[in-house]
């Protein structure tokens, strides 16, 4: 089976999107899929004036924030120049795309795949880049949206969260959108055997707690800090290292914070991750907002399970005594730390959920299993079209 996969970055490059892009295609190339690119364009000269105009006139003017990505124009020329490159390739059957702004006006013909962690309107108001939009933004972003899932075989989504808003609010056909959770994002995960030895080796006398992640707030850092505190108030030597940025902790808090910062997957930052992972009891990113949660996956790949909250797509990563506990969004910090406590303290509970969450790793947040996945689906779409191409030859016969 041959397919294109459109992007809009080079899908080799195992650090852009945490490595998710590059995932997706090693996944199938691994099951023998043969892959070839279809990647982004420079966009004409006067497009990217307008572009900037728009954004200029939106943030100045109005105080708004303009999407050129949503942009009708910018859909336009990426989708036509997509079906250009793709043309030229031989005997292709089907188009995979994370992409969806990228393949939205792609003529009708070669049947569609996506795949991705959100829809467009899922996303407005959820962090940052998407609050406070233009109406222009909200309006187009929603259009290609739509455009994309129409001219889609197959939807493809890493979460129910992401796959019922699909349902909601693009009025998609049921039968037409499957769920694949993302696997870890790791090029050399551990061992079973070694993360069984790293379990039974965790200290039993004091409870270490790690939180990973660049967005401080979105992410739940300072509820990290204070479960932490609460832990050793109530008597349990407890320790929390930061990964991912460097946060202004107190002096007080210090003694039982450690900041490391930023770490690049790409000068060795992999490994030490891995490293800290495996000497701790739980991961703790209580993000007020996620669409997915790469880190629970990769912390189950570690044995190490997840503190979350039980929002969008978390659910679909975490399961409750599986490889960890969400939290509503309105627990207490005590609740929290008390449960943390209480598993902590049974020692033979503590291990079987850490077991299990290498367990919840190996059966479905891999990415050997996302790409078997996602393969039958590709195939299916490709029969699919192959039947119905071959039953219009006989009425015409």
């Amino acid at each position: 089976m041959k397919i294109a996969y459109a992007t809009n970055f080079d899908p080799s490059d195992i650090h852009h999107w945490s490595g998710t892009g590059f995932s997706i295609w090693n996944s199938l190339k691994k099951k023998g899929v043969d892959v070839d690119f279809a990647t982004s364009v420079k966009l004409p000269k006067s497009t990217r004036l307008l572009l900037d105009f728009k954004n200029k006139f939106y943030s100045r003017v109005l105080k708004r924030q303009f999407l050129p990505d949503r942009d009708l124009s910018f859909a336009k020329i990426h989708s036509k120049e997509i079906f250009i490159q793709i043309s030229k390739i031989k005997n292709i059957e089907a188009i995979l795309t994370p992409w969806n702004p990228g393949v939205a006006f792609v003529p009708k013909g070669i049947p569609l795949i996506t795949y991705s962690d959100a829809t467009f309107n899922a996303l407005i108001n959820h962090n940052a880049h998407f609050k406070n939009l233009c109406h222009e933004s909200r309006s187009n972003g929603n259009i290609i949206e739509e455009a994309a899932f129409n001219r889609a075989s197959a939807c493809v989504f890493a979460s129910n969260w992401a796959a019922t808003s699909a349902i909601r609010d693009y009025n998609l056909n049921p039968d037409k959108v499957y769920v694949v959770p993302f696997g870890a994002n790791l090029q050399h995960p551990p061992s079973l055997e070694k993360v069984k030895n790293d379990i039974i080796s965790r200290d039993s006398g004091s409870i270490k707690l790690l939180f990973i992640g660049v967005e401080w707030e979105r992410k739940g850092g300072k509820v990290a800090v204070d479960i932490t505190r609460r832990l050793n108030e109530m008597g349990i030597p407890t320790h929390l290292t930061i990964i991912g940025l460097s946060p202004e902790i107190s002096l007080c808090e210090k003694e039982y914070v450690t900041v490391q910062g930023f770490l690049s997957k790409a000068s060795g930052g992999e490994e030490h991750i891995l490293n800290e992972l495996a000497r701790s009891h739980f991961l703790i990113v209580p993000s007020v907002a996620e669409c997915y949660g790469l880190v629970y996956a990769e912390a189950s790949a570690c044995g190490v399970p997840a503190i979350a909250r039980d929002v969008d797509g978390v659910p679909s990563v975490v399961r409750n005594n599986k490889n960890g506990h969400r939290f509503g969004l309105n627990a207490s910090h005590s609740e929290i730390a008390d449960w943390i406590a209480n598993t902590f303290r049974d020692i033979n509970e503590y291990r079987r959920l850490a077991l299990s969450s290498r367990q919840e790793y190996d059966q479905r947040l891999n990415w050997n299993v996302a790409g078997a996945s996602l393969e039958k689906i590709i195939q299916k779409v490709v029969l699919d079209r192959k039947e119905k191409d071959h039953s219009k030859t006989l009425y015409s016969d």
